[in-house]
């Protein structure tokens, strides 16, 4: 089982034909930093972190069919969260407001994974987002003059193809 693996600090299964359920179990190292399982066939929610003090630092989960949104505990049960990749899944979920706990994300990509409504007001807590890509998605509503200068450190922004409307506020970034 993996289990057992309980010293594996980085799992890299991408571009493979695993499919089914991601298991919870896969996050049972007190000691993981990566996982990537990018380009399988997995199936269902994304697993909640098993370990009471995960170190996890990056996640790619990109290019599954993962469905069932975006769960809060992928923000409050990864404090160390620098990277995660979630482009081309069937999440079709709104972003959910404790994406504010993930305080270390600094590069969140989402591209066509189905997520929908606003873009929370706690995505302005995420000061040290460098690149933000969630294009292609079914966004909605107007771009937030305060959550929009949060993200004052922001190198690549990518909003592209979603559903907003309004007038474009005025950036204040320095």
């Amino acid at each position: 089982s993996i289990s057992a693996l309980t010293f594996v600090q980085k799992i890299y299964l991408s571009y493979n034909q695993l499919e089914g359920e991601l298991p919870a179990s896969i996050f049972t190292s007190e000691h993981l930093k990566e996982l990537y399982v990018t380009k399988n066939k997995f199936t269902g929610e994304i697993p909640c972190m098993t370990h009471p003090e995960p170190k996890l630092v990056q996640m790619g989960l990109s290019r599954n069919h993962f469905t069932g949104g975006l769960k809060s505990c992928l923000f409050t049960g990864a404090p160390a969260l620098r990277e995660l990749f979630l482009s081309y899944n069937k999440l079709d979920t709104p972003i959910p407001p404790e994406i504010k706990e993930a305080t270390q994300l600094s590069y969140f990509s989402a591209v066509h994974s189905g997520l929908t409504g606003d873009l929370p007001m706690d995505m302005m807590c995420s000061s040290k987002l460098f690149t933000l890509d969630l294009s292609r998605n079914k966004l909605t509503g107007t771009l937030k003059k305060v959550v929009i200068n949060g993200w004052n450190g922001i190198y690549r922004l990518t909003l592209d193809s979603n559903e907003f409307a309004g007038e474009l506020p005025t950036f204040d970034w320095h």
